[in-house]
């Protein structure tokens, strides 16, 4: 109890000294905290553009569907199995949806697309499409489609503009027949912007001659991290139709190896970030035995153990550790949620960066996680006792009668 009263009296002695080392620890901990919280929002915004928009967390569909996405691999449209599934634990809501591909044209202009087959009441709980409409609106009825900003430029369409669409139909006839552009969506990505035409489920079956068919279910989950665990629980077959059930992580593999690395990084980071920060603490703590070289020897001399001025020297270096955790921690906090409503807005020097299917905005938010406060408060405890640690030890090894005639 004394070393410790000792050694909160000693920080005051040399008020200047001590307040520049709190803040060079503040600095680190705060910016810390925000780069990491900055880290978190990024990759939050990166599974939430890869698996919201467009992916869902979870896809059910035909075995072997997925390789080729064969207009026959298909399966029944039961309203049934889809309350089924949305009755799950974990599952918030599931969206039927048939795909096809084929030409859309205005004028003397074509592209070559892909049109999704949806319930927009139901796409709407379980994707953020409807979220990215700019313009018009996403609730399209018979012979409407919303199509991606970039599309429509490609186009040169816009709302109310009549397109004509040209596919396979199941039959093996021709499938043609005019769409009405009822909205333009942005969503950041190139390809779902520049290829992707969203109608109503049945006017598609019955152009593609294809009754009561689907391609996929996709699901959204309360936690996408747990879909793995929730796809468990889904029914295998549907009808004596083998399902293939697979959660984003399988759907997009390299994303998961993003996230699995991303914890390893964390610790790199911290560790490079405290290593210059440490450097600094030690450099101040040597300046300190420097300067009271006198002081240490008088009471080594006077029968103060090495340990106990190891003891002192350490004690000082965690007070001003715990100093600098509560004005940096709260410093970092104020920053986090600062930066969680308001965002770092960087539109003016990027663009939205599409990287793996997935896109980065340029508007990033900050996305607490306990990683990302308890992490950098636990190294910079660490950092502060193992930086002071080597001056204490040299101060507890002098000479007591070197020191007094050096002091």
């Amino acid at each position: 109890m004394l070393t410790l009263k000792m050694a909160f009296r000693n920080l005051w002695r040399n008020k200047r000294r001590t307040g520049l080392i709190i803040l060079a620890m503040v600095v680190a901990l705060s910016m810390l905290m925000l780069a990491i919280g900055i880290l978190n929002g990024m990759m939050a915004d990166i599974i939430a553009s890869a698996t919201d928009q467009y992916t869902g967390h979870i896809q059910i569909t035909k075995e072997g569907y997925p390789d080729d996405r064969d207009l026959y691999k298909s399966m029944k449209e039961d309203q049934q199995y889809i309350k089924q599934l949305e009755a799950i634990s974990g599952v918030v809501a599931a969206s039927a949806r048939l795909r096809c591909f084929g030409l859309l044209s205005a004028g003397n202009r074509t592209q070559a697309i892909e049109v999704l087959g949806v319930l927009p009441e139901e796409e709407k709980k379980v994707t953020t499409l409807s979220q990215k409409i700019i313009k018009g609106t996403f609730q399209v009825g018979p012979g409407e489609c919303a199509i991606g900003q970039i599309l429509a430029q490609k186009l040169g369409v816009d709302l109310n503009s009549q397109l004509v669409f040209l596919t396979s139909a199941a039959d093996g006839s021709i499938g043609n027949d005019f769409l009405k552009v009822k909205g333009i969506f942005k969503t950041g990505s190139f390809d779902h912007d520049g290829t992707l035409a969203l109608v109503k489920l049945p006017w598609l079956q019955d152009l593609l001659v294809y009754p009561g068919q689907i391609h996929e279910i996709a699901l959204r989950v309360k936690n996408p991290a747990q879909s793995p665990l929730v796809s468990q629980k889904i029914p295998p077959k549907l009808s004596n139709t083998p399902l293939l059930i697979r959660p984003w992580q399988e759907i997009l593999p390299a994303m998961k190896q993003i996230l699995d690395f991303y914890d390893i990084y964390l610790i790199v980071l911290l560790s490079i970030f405290y290593l210059a920060t440490g450097l600094g603490i030690i450099n101040s703590f040597f300046m300190i035995v420097y300067e009271r070289t006198k002081e240490f020897s008088m009471m080594l001399s006077l029968g103060t153990t090495p340990g106990e001025i190891r003891r002192l020297m350490l004690a000082e270096a965690f007070f001003m550790g715990l100093i600098s955790v509560v004005i940096g921690g709260s410093l970092g906090f104020g920053l986090l949620s600062w930066f969680y409503f308001h965002g770092l807005d960087l539109s003016a020097w990027m663009t939205p960066i599409t990287y793996l299917g997935a896109t980065i905005p340029p508007v990033l938010h900050t996305q607490f996680s306990y990683q990302g406060i308890i992490y950098p408060i636990l190294f910079l405890l660490g950092t502060s006792a193992a930086a002071a640690y080597i001056p204490a030890w040299r101060a507890s090894r002098l000479d007591p009668v070197k020191g007094m005639r050096r002091g």
